[in-house]
């Protein structure tokens, strides 16, 4: 959610020291990620509305293989930058 977002980039920003410039940075990349990875989540839910799915996949179940999926899609680019 929202909130663990803004609670997770404060507590990095704290652990890492970052200077104030820096914490804006981050603060920025993080919302800037965490708006893609909304975007992204919506698109693939609506898409995934018209879809023909099992009848007991239907709902959260495909939501959380999507997020796994795409947890570990960012994840792969964790060692980029």
């Amino acid at each position: 959610t929202t909130n663990c977002a803004v609670l997770g980039i404060t507590l990095i920003n704290a652990k890492e020291s970052y200077s104030l410039l820096e914490s804006i940075a981050a603060s920025l990349g993080g919302g800037v990620g965490f708006l893609l990875v909304l975007i992204i989540m919506s698109g693939i839910r609506e898409k995934l509305e018209v879809a023909d799915t099992p009848r007991s996949m239907r709902g959260l179940p495909v939501a959380m293989l999507v997020g796994m999926l795409l947890g570990l899609t960012f994840f792969g680019f964790g060692g980029m930058i």
